[in-house]
């Protein structure tokens, strides 16, 4: 009779503590982890990076799932729809997260369809042009083009932060700029390599090489200090006092995720970020690797989103997209 109970009380706790099961097998199967932009760009490079050791860490594949379109709401809108089991996960950037809920209505709650896990990383934008389409050699000397040839073209994923960067640049220059929307940064890159397009607000890695090969002039750098990869381009508030702007890079897990679940995968991502290779590879790509608690990178994003909605809102961008 006591054996019969003992095994009776055994089999009970796996339904009594269905989420500490859940977290302790898991995984069990492939994981995907969705990019809601174009492979070649930070934030695809970044999940490759991580899904590697992801992959090597729990001993399952981890896929990376590329979605552009919408501006990035339809890879988001595949993880907010998902089940909260760890199966499914988004890699994602201030763009996806909290700028395209201040310029359109989503087809999810946007604010309570994702449970930050880390922020990943963040990084400056460079001010880049074609030399062979703009002779433009310093920020000073890009504002008097711009001025004397207003509505040139710039372009970004519509509703990014590199989009938010070049409607910032006109605000405080009084600069007057054409924007050209795109799917993500690499193809309005290729355009600027073309001459399509006249300058570029844009992360490192999605430029470095063309920067470092002389195809792209960088004219400034949108951080508070100057990045270490291009010490000699200045930052941009050397000519514009206050301008500062940088793109960010988060985990999320759809909503009710299982806590414990949830602090298992936060655990190994700070720990993996705390790697001196993992660290050295994002530095030398133009990354500055972060790794937090799930809290603080809670509140960092809401610091972010007024930052961000401050400029929506001057800019009139909601207002534009309505049109």
């Amino acid at each position: 009779m006591r054996n019969a109970i003992v095994i009776a009380l055994a089999a009970l706790v796996p339904a009594l503590c269905p989420a500490s099961a859940s977290a302790q097998a898991w995984p069990e199967r492939p994981v995907r982890l969705v990019v809601p932009s174009a492979a070649g760009g930070g934030n695809d490079l970044i999940a490759r990076i991580i899904a590697e050791r992801f992959a090597a860490k729990w001993g399952q594949t981890v896929v990376v799932d590329n979605r552009a379109g919408g501006s990035g709401s339809m890879g988001a809108q595949i993880v907010a729809a998902a089940r909260p089991d760890g199966y499914t996960l988004l890699n994602a950037t201030g763009g996806h997260i909290t700028i395209n809920p201040l310029l359109r209505d989503m087809p999810y709650d946007a604010a309570n369809a994702f449970a930050p896990i880390t922020l990943l990383a963040t990084a400056p934008y460079l001010m880049v042009v074609n030399p062979s389409a703009v002779q433009s050699r310093s920020v000073r000397e890009f504002i008097d083009f711009a001025k004397s040839n207003p509505g040139r073209l710039y372009g970004s994923a519509i509703g990014s932060p590199d989009h938010l960067a070049g409607e910032l640049f006109q605000m405080m220059t009084g600069t007057r700029l054409t924007h050209v929307p795109y799917k993500s940064s690499a193809p309005a890159v290729i355009d600027l390599l073309g001459g399509r397009l006249a300058v570029l607000f844009v992360s490192i890695p999605s430029v470095r090489p063309h920067v470092e090969a002389g195809k792209l002039r960088a004219l400034g750098s949108s951080d508070r200090k100057r990045s270490p990869i291009f010490p000699d381009v200045p930052v941009i508030a050397e000519f514009v006092p206050g301008y500062e702007l940088f793109t960010w890079y988060g985990l999320f897990a759809p909503a009710k995720m299982p806590p414990k679940l949830l602090a298992r995968i936060s655990a190994d991502i700070r720990e993996i970020l705390k790697e001196p290779e993992i660290r050295q590879k994002l530095q030398g790509f133009g990354f500055d690797p972060v790794g937090n608690l799930p809290s603080e990178a809670d509140a960092f994003i809401r610091k972010e989103s007024k930052v961000f909605a401050k400029i929506v809102s001057s800019a009139g961008l909601r207002e534009k997209f309505k049109e």
